[in-house]
């Protein structure tokens, strides 16, 4: 009884000379491709990860750009709105109205002498507000930290930036930064105590006198919706901030919000390696990232962009099976190809041998003719 690898070496003829020419085709055709295949998906699978480092590092530095650039034209605003002789004189009426009254904070902003100063004075700060849609609310805020003025606000009015529940928030911090060296400064993002715990940020700068004599502080809360929105997540790629406390300056996602999620920053230790090969992320991801340190003030962030390692990997097996696809219809048409040329090798061949046994029977009335003028 035959076996089936029996039927099938039958069935295919595979001692034929047919048979042997269609392997050799496919065999000298089809190896030295599948080996600059070979080579071409190694070239192409580095080209692939170099790429998208590429562009990582591209839009890494857009954003990096952005964002520095964004916060530079703040801190020029707020320094060009200190030096106004509206705001400086606007604080420095409030302060000596304070004094002169005789009141504490409190009583004295619901007086009618402060309301006159209001009216004469808050019509510059009003149209700074309109005209800076990322302008929240503007303070005027003395040397000792009493909130004397608010745009937007009346229950932070007439408190003291010094003192509870304020004194321990970023934005009391960057006030007494202000006091004590007369610079601007950024207080990094909160929840704010007071715009309804939403994520915000303040800039604050000093006022000074015709005298060139400090008075106190301006300060700006400042929505940062233009920078935040920068920071979508999306077909595994993602983008975020993060604080050299470790903790996210941006949401991501629903249970990784801004100030509550904290950030592994060891794979950011390395300040002169911009380009992180490969690593886990705090969100349990392989990627490989790029980040990159923006610098306000003397506020810190690191912007890190990361894609996972898992994206790589698709773009590698797409090509792979690109490549596979393209070697298979090569073979199909090697493969017919030989075929043809096998058959026409073979057929006058095989009527040459049919002719042959004829005439050793005696048969010699044969004619064999393969139509072609060549050596078959």
């Amino acid at each position: 009884m035959q076996t089936i690898f029996q039927k099938i070496v039958k069935k295919l003829h595979v001692n034929s000379l047919s048979f042997k020419i269609v392997i050799w085709f496919l065999f000298l055709s089809l190896v030295p491709l599948t080996i600059f295949a070979l080579h071409t998906y190694k070239e192409n699978s580095i080209n692939i990860k170099r790429n998208i480092v590429s562009q990582l590092t591209k839009y890494s530095l857009l954003k990096q750009k952005y964002i520095q650039n964004w916060f530079n034209f703040r801190f020029a605003d707020i320094t060009s709105w200190s030096q106004s002789i509206y705001t400086v004189g606007f604080l420095s009426n409030l302060s000596r109205g304070l004094s002169l009254s005789r009141k504490d904070t409190k009583d004295f902003i619901k007086s009618k002498y402060y309301d006159k100063i209001v009216k004469k004075y808050e019509s510059n700060l009003l149209a700074l507000l309109k005209n800076y849609n990322y302008v929240l609310d503007i303070f005027l805020i003395d040397k000792k930290g009493d909130i004397l003025y608010t745009v937007a606000g009346d229950k932070e009015l007439g408190a003291n930036i010094l003192k509870p529940p304020y004194n321990m928030t970023q934005f009391s911090i960057a006030y007494k930064k202000t006091v004590s060296d007369r610079q601007v400064h950024f207080s990094d993002v909160e929840t704010s105590k007071i715009s309804k715990n939403t994520i915000v940020g303040y800039l604050t700068a000093p006022l000074n006198d015709e005298n060139g004599k400090f008075i106190g502080v301006i300060a700006l809360q400042i929505n940062l919706d233009n920078i935040f929105s920068m920071f979508a997540s999306k077909d595994g790629y993602r983008c975020y901030l993060v604080g050299l406390d470790g903790f996210l300056r941006v949401d991501i996602s629903e249970n990784k919000k801004a100030l509550k999620y904290k950030i592994d920053l060891k794979p950011f230790a390395h300040t002169q390696k911009n380009h992180i090969p490969s690593y886990k992320n705090s969100f349990g991801e392989q990627v490989i990232g790029m980040h990159k340190t923006i610098t306000l003030g003397d506020i810190n962030w690191i912007l890190v962009d990361e894609v996972k390692q898992s994206v790589i990997e698709k773009d590698k097996k797409g090509y792979a099976v690109s490549l596979f696809m393209y070697l298979f219809f090569i073979a199909i048409i090697v493969l017919i190809i030989a075929n043809y040329i096998a058959l026409q090798i073979t057929k006058p061949l095989n009527s040459l041998v049919k002719a042959s046994a004829k005439i050793s029977k005696g048969d010699r009335n044969l004619i064999s003719s393969s139509g072609k003028n060549d050596e078959v």
